[in-house]
């Protein structure tokens, strides 16, 4: 097995586990809405249109549309692992699914545990929006200037 494997293997497998350590923290002896069978009382979600179902979770689908788009979140770099391993990106998303179908059994989203993370992560991703529009996407570097940045400190690249 490859070391990129290995890695993104590793990576699924630590994330996996935070999730899971989180949902076991948060919002501890709360009870769901559940059926006397012990599902969820929900509707099952219908298909898509022109959609290709991958995989029922429960109620949930995994559709080809949104098997791209996590495809197409990933960094370039795992992007090309994962178009060697598109069996284990599919099983990270139902993996996913399946923490979040049973966060939802336990209603932690009714936890102020949860709540205070989600306000403290859309605070994050509005910071992150603000620096690469006002810093990254206004930086340029061009060639010239790092041909003089090398040249001024060679010694430093050897």
């Amino acid at each position: 097995m490859s070391l990129l494997k290995h890695r993104l293997i590793g990576i699924a497998s630590l994330a996996l586990l935070v999730s899971f350590v989180l949902v076991q923290g948060c919002g501890k002896g709360r009870s769901a809405d559940v059926n006397p069978e012990g599902t969820l009382k929900s509707t099952v979600k219908k298909k898509p249109k022109n959609e290709e179902i991958l995989a029922w979770i429960g109620n949930d689908v995994i559709t080809s549309e949104e098997y791209k788009e996590e495809f197409a979140m990933l960094s370039p770099t795992y992007r090309n692992v994962a178009v060697q391993y598109k069996d284990q990106l599919l099983e990270s998303l139902i993996s996913r699914h399946l923490l979040l179908q049973e966060a939802k059994r336990k209603n932690l989203q009714d936890s102020e545990t949860v709540k205070k993370l989600i306000e403290r992560t859309k605070e994050e991703i509005m910071i992150q929006c603000l620096l690469d529009r006002e810093i990254s996407d206004k930086a340029e570097v061009t060639d010239s200037e790092i041909e003089n940045h090398y040249q001024k400190n060679r010694d430093n690249y050897t």
